[in-house]
């Protein structure tokens, strides 16, 4: 980085450092008048004479300067945020008096490659610090914005995919419970997994980055479609039940008495059927009544309702929850 400040002094002469320090002393014309009194071995001078001229002879010095810097990081918006960090330059106290930036003559250049390992650096500026009113002190403004490329392909783009699988699950076959839930429990083992690693990466910090917004959604998107699941389950099967036992019943209807003709004299009542009544409390004792399984008014639902309610409720929450989002992320909100 290539710093050219102008330090302007309140006496005889203009001073321009730069950085690595270029420090130009233009001297305006030194004149010396000799006044030898007659005891004096050397002539007595009258007029004045001019020794040097500086606006004709500048003097150019130069002097290396290394120094570090700290940046405090603002990572509320990782990984789309953008950060500034300044380089505070005051003069020392001897030279308040005499010596303040030139702000208008002054500039800052970087020379090297602007495309960081994690960031793209901007534009440098130089500020003045106006509002204490002291001119010894200099800021410059380094603008950073961070390269959301990586980010994007390791994390936002795995776990895109492994949302779409898990919404992707709404869509198969309802009598077969376990393949849905499996491969809606291994996307969200899979999600975990990878937020685990991108916290470990990063600072730690008290508050919440978008990155971690963006991953916990994912985590509990997955989870609702798994208790959509359950309650898919649980109306096929109550359903199923409802219909077999309305199957099993059976219709009581008289029959034919038959008299039993025995030797000898003993007389034998004849047999007669159970009545009707006998019949379904009989039925009643054998089949336990069934508890509804649905709760509230999701008993008031088919499965292929409650199926297309939950694919258009996550897809709803999808897309309401990315509008806020990459509106955050951008700085429209």
């Amino acid at each position: 980085m290539r710093l050219d400040v102008g330090v302007q002094h309140c006496h005889m002469y203009r001073i321009f450092a730069t950085e690595p320090l270029r420090t130009k002393v233009q001297i305006f014309a030194l004149m010396f008048i000799y006044t030898f009194t007659s005891h004096s071995i050397y002539p007595t001078y009258t007029l004045p004479v001019r020794l040097y001229l500086g606006s004709e002879n500048p003097i150019v010095s130069s002097r290396k300067y290394q120094g570090f810097f700290t940046c405090d990081f603002d990572l509320t918006s990782y990984p789309f945020d953008h950060q500034t960090c300044f380089m505070k330059l005051q003069l020392q106290s001897a030279f308040r008096d005499d010596v303040r930036w030139d702000v208008e003559g002054s500039q800052v250049q970087y020379l090297g490659n602007p495309l960081l390992l994690e960031y793209e650096l901007g534009s440098f500026a130089i500020l003045l610090k106006s509002s204490a009113r002291d001119d010894t002190i200099l800021l410059v403004s380094i603008p950073m914005t961070r390269l959301v490329g990586y980010a994007v392909i390791s994390i936002y783009l795995p776990s895109l995919i492994m949302l779409m699988i898990g919404y992707l699950t709404l869509f198969f076959l309802n009598d077969n419970f376990e393949v849905r839930v499996m491969t809606t429990l291994t996307t969200l083992l899979v999600m975990a997994t990878l937020f685990t690693q991108v916290s470990s990466s990063l600072p730690k910090t008290s508050y919440f980055k978008l990155v971690d917004v963006w991953l916990l959604f994912c985590i509990f998107s997955t989870f609702l479609v798994i208790v959509f699941h359950i309650i898919i389950d649980l109306s096929l099967h109550n359903e199923g039940t409802t219909n077999s036992t309305a199957q099993t019943k059976v219709k009581a209807g008289p029959l034919p008495r038959r008299s039993v003709a025995l030797r000898g004299n003993t007389n034998v009542a004849p047999f007669l059927p159970p009545s009707p009544s006998t019949s379904m409390a009989l039925e009643a004792c054998r089949i336990p009544k069934k508890i509804p399984s649905k709760v509230g008014w999701f008993q008031k639902m088919s499965v292929p309702d409650i199926e297309r309610f939950a694919r258009w409720l996550m897809a709803a929450v999808f897309l309401v929850f990315n509008v806020f989002y990459w509106l955050k992320a951008y700085g429209f909100v």
